[in-house]
């Protein structure tokens, strides 16, 4: 199985293929396995409706599957990134740029 940084990358990769960008990409531990989240937008920037992750979601599955990262114990969570989305890729910085925001900074061991 890949590590979380190359399964992110990955998948930022495969959802250009299908014209989405990955805006976020969480993998968490849950007390019944991992739990995926992917805050995707449409390649022009615009948000994700339902019907796009409810396309995405089969192929999104199917991808980490065949990465081995995804079995029975997973869950699968696909969604557009919303007003408080986190701004993470150069894209977002520019797109967002002279918009306000709220920055929050953790401390170190946080």
């Amino acid at each position: 199985m890949l590590d979380l940084v190359e399964l992110e990358a990955r998948l930022g990769d495969f959802l250009a293929q299908n014209s989405y960008n990955l805006a976020h990409f969480q993998a968490v531990s849950s007390g019944r396995g991992r739990v995926y989240r992917l805050f995707v937008e449409r390649e022009n920037g615009s948000p994700a409706d339902l019907n796009d992750c409810v396309r995405l979601s089969p192929l999104v599955k199917l991808f980490l599957e065949t990465e081995q990262a995804f079995n029975d114990d997973c869950t699968l969570e696909i969604s557009s990134p919303g007003l408080d989305r986190v701004l993470k890729h150069r894209r977002d910085f520019e797109r967002f740029a002279g918009e306000p925001v709220y920055v929050s900074v953790r401390s170190e061991g946080k």
